[in-house]
């Protein structure tokens, strides 16, 4: 599967694996909607890194952790919350969280090239 990440801890040159655990609410991309992500998003023009990686595991959610009040529950805190923390059952999710495993950097222009030549061959 294919992401960009604005910020990534590792060596970003192309080819470079990381075998670390990597986190992130953004989804998987197809190469065409990356491309077309990196013109459009003025954070991405700045700085990405275009990753594929090996293993995407579900580890939490992004949102609003209530705790009881009356007569409804109360918000008082807004972050991730991984799924084996206790205030997950309060917690009204907005984003999910993955981590990214067996990552290896790609150049996203290479990916693009071979996308479109397979695209050529199909039509």
């Amino acid at each position: 599967m294919l992401w960009l990440v604005g910020d990534y801890p590792g060596d970003a040159g192309a080819g470079r694996t990381a075998e670390d655990e990597f986190t992130t609410t953004h989804p998987p991309l197809c190469v065409p909607c990356a491309m077309a992500s990196v013109r459009a998003c003025p954070h991405l023009r700045k700085r990405y890194v275009a990753l594929r990686a090996g293993l995407v595991v579900t580890a939490g959610v992004q949102g609003i952790v209530h705790r009881p009040g009356e007569p409804f529950p109360e918000p008082y805190d807004a972050g991730g919350v991984t799924y084996d923390d206790s205030r997950i059952h309060w917690t009204v999710a907005a984003q999910l969280i993955v981590a990214l495993r067996h990552c290896t950097v790609v150049d996203l222009e290479t990916e693009y090239a071979r996308y479109a030549a397979r695209a050529d061959r199909v039509t």
